[in-house]
Parts: C-alpha cells; structure tokens; sequence
C-alpha cells in the first residue's frame, strides 16, 4: 500500500476516536465482541464480515464500498453485499445498529411475548368463577378485573405496535 493510502484498521480507529467513543462502546453498539473491534484496529485482524462491515460504517459514518474495498472483498462479493437489502442498518434507543432481519427478529420476540401475557390475562378474566375469587372481598375482585382489563387493553396496542413494525420493517426489506 502507498504511503499516503491509510490501512482498514487506520480508517476504523481514526473514525471511531474522531466521534469520541470507546472500542468498548464501537462493539457494544454494533453487536460483536471487543475483541473483533481491537483486532481490526491493530491490524491483527485484516477483514471481518460485510455486515460487520456495514454496522461499522453505519456507526461511524464512513463509506461502506470504500470499506468493503480496504478489507479485499471481490468485486462479485461487493456487488452483493451492496444489493443484498436484508442488510440495511437500522439504530436502536439502545443506540445499538442492527439489520433490518435483526430487527424483525426482535420485534417478533417482542410480539410473542405479548401475546403470552394478552393470552394470560384473558384466561384470568375468563376464570372469575373459579371458587378461589368466591372467597375475595366483590370490591377487590372488581378492581382486580379493572386493572386486567385495562392491562389486557395495553398488551393489545402493544401487539398492534410490533405487528405494524415487522410489517414496515419487511416491506422496507422487500424494498416498498
């Protein structure tokens, strides 16, 4: 390499300390281990995967082709992985970066789980005349009923939310 060309591990390790955060904080917020991070900026470590790559490049606003390039991916490989929008990075709250497929992913754990607590409640809802209520104080077990309805109600705009994010998230995927 040219002595005015900068190495893949000069460009990740300029950037990252440009924006001011940690190789610790790099990996946290892109998902891989500290290591992967320290071994690409010492040069130990001359390539990784492209969507690490694309993480990178997302969290540190650099030019994913240019780092595709530095780490000698093919031509056929960069042409593919500059197609392949499964791929496309998305932030978090968390401020960590995640694949469009990790999202969907994440969102469909999240569904799930509300899904066990709407079926959860609703059994508990259905079963008031279990003789275990029969002994309760009527006022306690109104209120208890209050707030499951009310709780039944939220997990049901919780499971609208996920439902409408996986469904924007595929059709981002599948380029709508």
């Amino acid at each position: 390499m040219p002595k005015n060309e900068k190495s893949l591990a000069t460009i990740i390790k300029e950037a990252r300390e440009n924006i001011g955060i940690s190789q610790r904080e790099l990996a946290r917020q892109i998902g891989v281990g500290n290591n992967t991070i320290a071994r690409l900026e010492n040069g130990e470590r001359k390539t990784t995967n492209a969507l690490t790559l694309r993480k990178i490049s997302s969290a540190l606003h650099l030019d994913y082709l240019e780092l595709l390039k530095m780490a000698g991916f093919s031509e056929q490989d960069i042409s593919f992985a500059m197609q392949d929008n499964s791929n496309i990075v998305m932030t978090s709250k968390d401020d960590k970066v995640y694949s469009i497929d990790e999202m969907i992913e994440l969102d469909k754990q999240m569904l799930a789980r509300a899904e066990e607590h709407i079926e959860i409640l609703k059994n508990t809802l259905d079963n008031r005349d279990n003789p275990n209520y029969k002994n309760l104080d009527p006022d306690n077990v109104k209120f208890m009923d209050q707030q499951d309805e009310e709780l039944l109600n939220f997990y049901l705009q919780i499971k609208s939310i996920y439902l409408n994010r996986i469904k924007h998230f595929e059709d981002v995927k599948n380029g709508k």
